[in-house]
C-alpha cells in the first residue's frame, strides 16, 4: 500500500471525486461554524486552482460518472453552467465509464467493497433470487474502478468523503487524499513543496 502523496507542485495527473468537484463551488464563509468544513473547502478550492494554473502540466481527470451526479442533482442547471465554466480547460480529461471499467467491478467486486455493502449484497441476492445487477454498485464504485483504470498515471485522487469512497480507494490502492488533511505551511497556507503520509 502507497504510504506518502508526492507534493502538490509535483502532481501531473490528479483524479477528483465529484465530491470535490460540488465542495470546490461551495463558499467557504457559509461555514464559519464548522471549521473543518470551511478547511476542507478553501484547501479544495486552493488546490484545484493551484493545478488549473499549471495548465499543460498537470492534468485533471473526472469520470463521466461524476458529471451524471451533477447533472442530476436538484441545481441541474446551474451545476451544468459551473461544469462547464470551470472544466473546460485543455487540462480536464473526461473518463469514460467503459466495458472494461465495468470488468474492473465485476472481477473484484469482493475485493473493494466495504464488508458492510457486501453483505448486504450478497443479502439482495439471496433473498430476491435476482443475479448481481449493475444497479447494486454504487456510483463511488464506478467511479474508483475509473480511477482503478488510469492508476499507473495518478499522483492523487482528491475526495471529500473519508467513509466510504476513502475506504475502497485505500482498498484499490490508489493515492487518495483526504482534502482536510493536505499540508500547510508556516503562515498557514497550503503546503504545495511537501509530501504528505495517506
Amino acid at each position: 500500500m502507497r504510504s506518502t502523496i508526492k507534493p502538490i507542485k509535483s502532481w501531473r495527473t490528479v483524479f477528483l471525486d465529484t465530491s470535490v468537484i460540488i465542495d470546490f463551488w461551495k463558499d467557504p464563509s457559509r461555514f464559519s461554524k464548522n471549521p473543518t468544513e470551511k478547511k476542507r473547502i478553501e484547501n479544495i478550492q486552493n488546490v484545484i486552482e493551484f493545478l488549473s494554473a499549471q495548465n499543460e502540466k498537470c492534468r485533471i481527470h473526472i469520470s463521466t460518472i461524476s458529471i451524471s451526479e451533477i447533472l442530476k442533482s436538484d441545481l441541474t442547471s446551474k451545476m451544468a453552467h459551473h461544469l462547464i465554466t470551470t472544466f473546460s480547460g485543455s487540462n480536464v480529461v473526461f473518463e469514460e465509464f467503459t466495458v472494461d471499467v465495468a470488468e474492473l467491478i465485476h472481477s473484484h467486486i469482493l475485493d473493494y467493497l466495504p464488508v458492510g455493502q457486501v453483505n448486504q449484497l450478497i443479502k439482495q441476492k439471496t433473498t430476491s433470487g435476482v443475479s448481481w445487477g449493475r444497479q447494486w454498485v454504487s456510483d463511488d464504485l464506478k467511479i474508483l474502478a475509473t480511477a482503478l483504470s488510469i492508476k499507473s498515471k495518478l499522483d492523487a485522487v482528491l475526495t471529500s468523503d473519508t467513509h466510504v469512497f476513502a475506504e475502497v480507494a485505500k482498498k484499490m490502492d490508489l493515492p487518495f487524499v483526504d482534502t482536510v488533511k493536505i499540508p500547510r505551511d508556516g503562515f498557514g497556507g497550503l503546503d504545495y513543496d511537501a509530501g504528505f503520509n495517506i
